[in-house]
């Protein structure tokens, strides 16, 4: 008996701890649920306070005696992000170089790999678009299953930052004793000088001129209440061509979409993580600020999504070695962002 008395007491101990954790986690949701229905989460162009937390440090002066104001603010843009893996050699090879190696999806061995089409319509560049080729990497060897582990970047939940005033989840990342994780930007081709000027010259950025188009698709959904998301907002097809030759083109048809956040609240994600360049022009690492709004969507080829990669030109041939299989998208229909200048060289 005296056994079954020491289970029963320990039983009731874990059922009261589970009910004393319980009890404020609810009260914070529900606070939450609240707070949000009374003030709503709104994206304020120039004048929110992503931007206002970040003031001006310098004037950058280009080459073409343009000066960019440091650090580069993006106030407006939408970005399609294509998720997929790459062939494990070819980018072991290519990030060797800068001494990383390639975050490895640990069932089909590919190396994590993101093609992303970005329309800055307000920046400190000024409006352009923009295509690019990324990898995820660390200084370790890193295989896992886990998304957060591998963007590795530190996730901030605003609505908690606004109800308590203090980050209850305050680095993802460091909580779980994540890797470091960086982004290296491999291939990037923009379609405006200053752009492309300022991105080489200041971090290394391998910025070539392109002939890029983005379509854009109206969605009605992302018309949510006290966010200020303004219609035919998604791109949904990117475009790239240098001299009349088709380079890439990729894009999402399926209307089937999965918010992020939506058995949670549907609230802005703040972001920070490090930027890393290659050496073909030089190599830098940045840290790099978002506030996103995000939505998730299968690569289904089968109800027409497709990417399409043409050698020939120094960009198609490059992505043409990766093998890039596509897995998923990320549209992020609202994008800010604030670039700092190198702190590694």
């Amino acid at each position: 008996k005296q056994p079954d008395q020491k289970r029963y007491l320990f039983t009731e101990m874990l059922k009261t701890c589970f009910c004393l954790l319980a009890i404020p986690i609810i009260l914070s949701v529900f606070a939450s649920s609240f707070y949000i229905l009374l003030f709503p989460i709104t994206f304020n162009g120039v004048d929110d306070s992503f931007f206002l937390k970040h003031p001006k440090l310098y004037d950058f002066e280009t080459s073409l005696d343009i000066p960019i104001s440091m650090p580069w603010k993006i106030y407006d843009a939408k970005q399609l992000m294509l998720v997929g893996g790459s062939d494990i050699e070819e980018t072991k090879k290519i990030l060797s170089t800068i001494n990383l190696n390639p975050v490895i999806h640990p069932i089909n061995k590919l190396a994590l790999t993101t093609i992303g089409a970005i329309q800055y319509r307000n920046s400190s560049g000024g409006s352009y678009d923009e295509i690019y080729v990324a990898f995820y990497a660390s200084d370790q060897e890193c295989d896992t299953e886990n998304i957060n582990d591998w963007f590795g970047w530190k996730h901030s939940l605003s609505v908690f930052l606004r109800i308590t005033g203090i980050k209850i989840v305050e680095d993802i990342a460091d909580y779980f004793n994540f890797p470091n994780i960086y982004f290296v930007v491999y291939l990037m081709d923009v379609n405006t000088e200053l752009s492309m000027v300022g991105g080489r010259e200041i971090w290394g950025y391998p910025k070539e001129l392109s002939d890029i188009m983005l379509y854009l698709e109206s969605n009605e959904r992302l018309d949510y209440d006290g966010r200020k998301v303004p219609p035919k907002t998604r791109i949904n097809r990117a475009l790239m061509s240098k001299e009349d030759e088709t380079v890439l083109q990729f894009a999402r048809f399926n209307s089937d979409h999965h918010d992020l956040y939506e058995n949670v609240f549907s609230f802005p994600v703040d972001i920070q993580g490090v930027t890393v360049t290659m050496n073909d022009v030089k190599s830098t690492m940045g840290k790099t600020y978002a506030k996103i709004y995000a939505i998730w969507t299968d690569f289904q080829g089968k109800n027409g999504d497709f990417f399409e990669v043409y050698g020939g030109t120094p960009f198609g041939d490059k992505l043409m070695y990766l093998q890039f299989d596509p897995w998923y998208w990320i549209d992020i229909p609202i994008f800010y962002s604030i670039l700092y200048p190198p702190f590694s060289e």
